[in-house]
């Protein structure tokens, strides 16, 4: 099986609003689609949605490489493998609820 090595990025170096990365403005728009304005919310939140994100996405991709290797192809990625782990991680994570999320994320 392939090791959960998951790496975290790098911190985003301050910067002015053209440098700022792609992801940031995405992830901006997407606040901003639900009725969130750029005051609303405190700017670690974008930081806090990349970081959920890479974090999904590359266990995702860790469990596709453990699928393929265990079909006998090492480190070749096939669709059916991303596929299957996107669908592993639905079944075998527990879906919390929003009073359940809430519950375990602490309070600063």
């Amino acid at each position: 099986m392939v090791p959960r090595a998951v790496q975290t990025p790098p911190p985003p170096a301050v910067a002015d609003a053209g440098d700022e990365p792609q992801d940031a403005r995405v992830v901006k728009e997407i606040l901003h689609s639900v009725g969130l304005k750029e005051g609303d919310y405190e700017p670690a939140v974008v930081q806090q949605f990349l970081m959920l994100a890479y974090r999904y996405a590359s266990g995702v991709l860790v469990n596709a490489l453990a699928y393929a290797d265990h079909a006998g192809r090492g480190a070749s990625l096939e669709v059916d493998d991303v596929r299957l782990a996107i669908r592993s991680n639905a079944t075998f994570l527990p879906q919390l609820s929003g009073r359940e999320v809430r519950r375990s994320v602490p309070s600063s």
